[in-house]
C-alpha cells in the first residue's frame, strides 16, 4: 500500500516505521474475509446488508445506509467498470484492533481501501483514496524480476522492462529515485511515475532497470544501525552503481549504451553518480537541482506555507519555526567538523547526512563529466522550482555542448499535468495519472540519438 507524506517536512522523509505487525487470524477470526465480503457487498450496491451486519455501533450512529451508497457511487462513477479486489493486506495494532488495506480494481483505477475493526470484527471506519490509474502494461514489452547487489547485506529487487524483441541488443537506462522510501514504481499518493516511465521507454526501443530503494526496503533496520551512519552513499550512489553493473553481462542490452536516469533527489545525484561509473552514455536529470538540499527544503516549505491551507495564526507560528531552522541549519553546516552534528537535525533528517550532502557540489562537478546530460523541468513544479533551480542549471550549462535543457509548461515535479483544484499543493497528487506523453518521447528520442 502506498506512503503519505507528513505535511510539513514530508517531501523528504527517509525512513519509514511499523506501526503495526503481520498477525495470522486463523485462531480468532479473519479480518481479510470480512473485508473481501465487504467490498463485494459494495460493488454490488448492498449497502444496508453490509451496514447491518459488518459496522460498528459508533459508525451507524454517525452513518446511514444511504450516505455510504453516496459516498461510493460517487467516488467510483468515473473509474470503469469493478473488476475485483486486487490485494488485500491484515495487520494487527496494539490495542487489539485490525487494520485491513483492500486494493479495489476498476477498469481505470485502482484504489486503496482501509477498514478499520475492533475486537469484535466490526468496521469503526473505513477510508478511500484516490488511487492510481490502472495501466496495462503493452504487449510491445516484457518486464523480470532482477536482484541488485546479489549477496551483499542489502539486496534489492528491482525490474528489467525491455522492448519485445530479442534479436537487437538496446540501450538501457537505470532510474534513481528521488528522497524518501520509494519502491521500484516511484509510487506516491496517486502516482506510479518510474513504471510509466520504464513502460513508456521500453515501448520506444530502450530497456529501463528501475529498484526498491534500500531505505524504502531496509528503513527499520538502517533506523537500528544508527541515522547518523547514512549518507548519500548508503542511500543512494552504491545501490545505483550496483545496479549499472548488473547490466554489463546481459546479451539484450548494449553495454555501451547504459543511461541514468535521475529524479529529484536522484537528479541532484546523478552527476556524482556518472563520475564515479566509467561506462556511461548518457545522464538524465529531472527535477533535479544544483542547489544545496536545505535550501530547497526551506523553499518547499514557505511554498506550502503560502498556499492557503494554513490560518494566518498557523502560518506566522509555522513560518517562525522555520526561519530558526533555517539559522540553526546556516550554523550548523558551517561546522567544520562532522561529530559535532552527531545528536541534531536540520528540517527533521539528520545532520550528518546533510552535511554530507553539503559537501557535495553538482555546480563543480558537472563541468568534469565528458557525456551528453539532459536537464528537465516541470514548470509548474513547486518542489523543485523552475526559477531557482532550472534557471541555475541554464546558467551552469548553458554553453556546454554537451548538455541539453528543456522545460514543461504545466507539469509537475512528476512530469504529469494537472490544472484544478488544489493545483500546486500536495493535494495534486491524489488525482490519478500518468507521465506526460511528450517528455517521454523527449527522452527516448534524446537517447536514441
Amino acid at each position: 500500500m502506498r506512503w503519505k507524506y507528513n505535511v510539513l517536512y514530508m517531501i523528504l522523509l527517509l525512513y519509514t516505521f511499523l506501526l503495526f505487525s503481520a498477525c495470522s487470524f486463523l485462531d480468532k477470526g479473519d479480518p481479510e474475509i470480512l473485508g473481501q465480503e465487504v467490498i463485494t457487498l459494495y460493488s454490488e450496491g448492498e449497502f444496508e446488508n453490509a451496514y447491518k451486519n459488518y459496522f460498528s455501533n459508533s459508525w451507524k450512529d454517525a452513518n446511514t445506509p444511504e450516505e455510504m451508497e453516496s459516498e461510493w457511487t460517487d467516488h467510483t462513477s468515473e473509474m470503469g467498470d469493478f473488476i475485483g479486489v486486487n490485494e488485500l493486506i491484515s495487520k494487527e495494532s496494539v490495542n487489539s484492533s485490525y487494520v485491513v488495506e483492500v486494493a479495489v480494481e476498476y477498469t481505470d483505477i485502482i484504489f486503496d481501501v482501509r477498514l478499520i475493526m475492533n475486537k469484535d470484527y466490526k468496521i469503526t471506519n473505513l477510508h478511500m483514496d484516490q488511487g492510481i490509474v490502472n495501466a496495462v502494461m503493452p504487449d510491445s514489452i516484457i518486464e523480470e524480476e532482477v536482484k541488485i547487489g546479489e549477496g551483499t547485506e542489502f539486496e534489492l529487487m528491482g525490474t528489467l522492462t525491455l522492448p519485445n524483441n530479442s534479436d537487437v541488443s538496446f540501450p538501457v537506462a537505470v532510474i534513481v529515485h528521488g528522497s524518501g522510501p520509494i519502491d521500484r514504481d516511484g509510487t506516491a499518493y496517486s502516482y506510479k511515475a518510474y513504471r510509466d516511465i520504464a513502460w513508456g521507454l521500453a515501448g520506444r526501443g530502450v530497456g529501463v532497470l528501475r529498484y526498491d530503494k534500500r531505505t524504502y526496503v531496509y528503513g527499520g533496520l538502517m533506523h537500528e544501525q544508527g541515522l547518523t551512519s547514512i549518507t548519500i552513499r548508503e542511500e543512494v550512489i552504491d545501490d545505483a552503481l550496483a545496479a549499472l553493473d548488473l547490466l554489463k553481462n546481459d546479451s539484450r542490452i548494449d553495454s555501451e549504451q547504459l543511461y541514468l536516469i535521475g529524479h529529484s533527489l536522484g537528479g541532484m545525484l546523478a552527476p556524482k553518480i556518472s563520475l564515479e561509473y566509467d561506462n556511461l552514455s548518457g545522464m538524465i536529470m529531472m527535477a533535479g537541482s544544483p542547489r544545496s538540499l536545505w535550501d530547497i527544503i526551506y523553499d518547499q516549505n514557505i511554498n506550502i506555507l503560502n498556499t492557503g491551507i494554513y490560518d494566518e495564526e498557523e502560518r506566522e507560528i509555522l513560518r517562525e519555526q522555520l526561519e530558526l531552522e533555517r539559522e540553526k541549519s546556516i550554523v550548523l553546516l558551517e561546522e567544520a567538523k562532522e561529530e559535532k552534528l552527531m545528536n541534531e537535525t536540520i528540517f527533521g533528517l539528520p545532520a550528518t547526512y546533510m552535511y554530507d550532502l553539503e559537501q557535495y557540489k553538482p555546480s563543480e562537478i558537472v563541468d568534469d563529466l565528458k557525456i551528453p546530460m539532459f536537464v528537465l523541468q516541470g514548470e509548474d513544479d513547486f518542489q523543485v522550482l523552475k526559477e531557482a533551480d532550472f534557471n541555475k542549471w541554464q546558467s551552469l550549462l548553458g554553453e556546454n555542448e554537451l548538455a541539453t535543457l528543456k522545460s514543461y509548461p504545466g507539469l509537475n515535479h512528476f512530469f504529469i499535468e494537472y490544472d484544478g483544484l488544489g493545483k500546486g499543493t500536495i493535494e495534486e497528487y491524489d488525482i490519478p495519472n500518468t507521465v506526460d506523453e511528450e517528455v517521454i518521447n523527449d527522452i527516448s528520442q534524446w537517447i536514441l540519438k
